[in-house]
């Protein structure tokens, strides 16, 4: 009887402690299960990632081109006739307040101030000026610009940042009047040129936007902005041809740009070449075979 006893008390004990670390055992391999099919998805979520990171091309910003369905060299006569006599027509009308502050920006009145006090708060302003960008203070990043442009008027650093401030907020007749100002000071200022070509292209003024282009491209041939330009003006002008010789030059710059060869590959559709267009498409698959735009346009054209 005392034995029977003994052994009931050990297989109860046995039961007690062996119960729990049997059930703590299939909870814990569960879990582990679970884990590792989750870390799992994640390392073949990340390889899908990586293969597409792979494939795709990344587009520079400076060669974005986008045509929506879409030589002559100028004298340097007719360039100052457009820079000191040829009028703008407002594109954005601006109030009699604005017209001031214009007229205040290009004052070239100079303070009295001696050479090395003077770059000292140029450089100062300067300091100022780019802390206010990079917190996002554009206000008063143009006041400090202006503050800098009413010391010395010709300061270009200063002219150059105040019109690109104007010219990607659209406002067009403020940095039309400081781009003439600074292709007085330097002809050879080929982004000014190009930019002030980009306005007068938006007035619809296109043949001044063509000499100021050739112009600029004249003096940077290479540069991708200044030939997407041109390819712009040409499309608009209707000369498609024009624009494909542009656009096959840029594909030798950057062969692995699918936005060129894609523009490549609308533009020989719109002048009826739809065998070079589907070779374009093609190209644009042998890069990234997953861009729908290329396939959906191949099946279009078979």
């Amino acid at each position: 009887m005392h034995s029977l006893l003994v052994w009931v008390r050990l297989l109860l004990t046995i039961t007690i402690i062996a119960f729990p670390l049997w059930y703590f055992s299939k909870e814990l391999m569960t879990y582990l299960r679970h884990a590792g099919n989750t870390l799992q998805t994640h390392i073949n979520q990340a390889k899908q990632h990586i293969d597409r990171e792979e494939v795709v091309e990344e587009p520079e910003e400076e060669d974005e081109l986008i045509i929506e369905l879409e030589e002559i060299v100028p004298k340097e006569d007719e360039l100052e006739e457009i820079v000191e006599e040829k009028p703008l027509r407002d594109l954005n009308p601006v109030s009699d307040e604005e017209r001031i502050t214009r007229e205040t920006v290009i004052n070239e009145e100079n303070t009295a101030l001696p050479p090395e006090k003077l770059t000292q708060q140029l450089d100062d302003i300067k300091y100022a000026a780019l802390t206010y960008k990079e917190r996002g203070k554009l206000d008063e990043y143009e006041k400090k610009l202006i503050e800098g442009i009413s010391l010395a008027g010709d300061h270009e650093e200063f002219l150059s940042m105040l019109t690109d401030l104007y010219f990607e907020a659209g406002q067009y007749v403020k940095a039309n009047t400081l781009l003439k100002k600074l292709i007085h000071i330097r002809p050879d200022h080929h982004k000014a040129l190009r930019q002030l070509g980009q306005i007068y292209m938006h007035d619809k003024d296109l043949d001044t936007a063509r000499l100021l282009f050739e112009k600029a491209r004249e003096l940077k041939d290479e540069h991708p902005r200044y030939l997407i330009s041109l390819v712009e003006l040409y499309y608009e002008l209707g000369e498609l041809r024009e624009a494909i010789s542009i656009v096959e030059k840029l594909s030798k710059i950057r062969p692995t740009n699918t936005d060129y060869l894609l523009t490549l590959a609308k533009l020989h559709e719109e002048v009826n070449q739809p065998t070079k267009a589907r070779d374009y498409y093609m190209k644009v698959l042998e890069i990234n075979p997953l861009n729908d735009e290329a396939k959906k346009a191949i099946k279009r054209l078979l």
